[in-house]
């Protein structure tokens, strides 16, 4: 029984790491399209590398895309949660970042949002004792 669960474990352990070997950060190009059928659409080599292209707030998808970011980070900080799982599809699927990219963006988003709970808290002190928020 051990030994099955230790080699269940151990395919268990290699399929993550394989997934997890898919993800390209910072890929290599020389053309656009190579950026295209690595990322998405919206990623443009430049120097030597694909990167996002900048935002030109000329298109719906970035204004709902800000709404719904906000709107999810205040209900999401009122409750207490970061809200990272639902945050990170919004900047895959509205704004059409890359998963390499959008993740560490929700993380971004949820330390902005943290910072601005303890901003908002700082100044309400609990009557029963001063010392505590």
């Amino acid at each position: 029984m051990f030994t099955i669960f230790t080699a269940k474990t151990l395919v268990y352990i290699i399929f993550l790491v394989s997934i997890a070997n898919c993800a390209v950060y910072n890929a290599k190009c020389d053309t656009n399209s190579e950026c295209h059928s690595i990322y998405t659409e919206h990623y443009i080599c430049e120097t030597g590398h694909c990167i996002r292209e900048p935002f030109t707030w000329n298109t719906w998808r970035e204004y709902v895309g800000a709404v719904v970011i906000v709107v999810i980070s205040m209900f999401a900080n009122a409750g207490g949660l970061g809200a990272g799982a639902v945050i990170i599809p919004v900047y895959i699927f509205i704004y059409g970042f890359a998963t390499t990219d959008s993740i560490p963006l929700s993380k971004i988003t949820i330390f902005a949002g943290a910072i601005a709970s303890v901003m908002f808290m700082v100044n309400q002190r609990r009557e029963d004792n001063p010392n505590k928020f």
